[in-house]
């Protein structure tokens, strides 16, 4: 018999039967949701893929095994994965943004703020210029 977290109750037993049971579903689940998030995120479905994550991560923790280490184990696996296609998905959208903006519109938008500021400061001299031609 082992002790374990039911919503029923704090801490019911479950026996080792049902313990192995329970393992052996939570281990099936993660492998299960590991290899299609992996799958869908290959494919650029970052989406699908972390909610694959998210639900297995759900019911593992409100598994009646879920104190077990060797169920920690599985959620932190399940966590890591997550965490790294979420990141990928991130600086997927980040290098997507970018691409929007082509390199020689950058480069014109630079240049022609180069090219108003450059303007200004010679309106400035210019007017300056004038001034001190007045005042001689």
């Amino acid at each position: 018999m082992r002790l374990c977290r039911d919503p029923k109750g704090p801490f019911p037993t479950v026996n080792d039967a049902e313990f192995e049971e329970l393992m052996n579903r939570n281990r099936t689940i993660s492998r299960s949701a590991l290899s299609n998030a992996v799958c869908r995120a290959s494919s650029g479905d970052y989406e699908n893929a972390i909610k694959t994550l998210e639900t297995a991560i759900a019911v593992i923790k409100d598994s009646r095994v879920a104190n077990d280490d060797r169920c920690r184990v599985l959620l932190t696996s399940l966590r890591d994965c997550l965490h790294g296609i979420q990141d990928k998905a991130g600086s997927s959208r980040k290098r997507h943004r970018s691409r929007d903006r082509s390199p020689s519109r950058s480069r014109e938008g630079s240049s022609r703020r180069h090219r108003e500021s450059h303007d200004r400061s010679d309106d400035y001299y210019q007017e300056r210029h004038r001034e001190k031609d007045r005042h001689r």
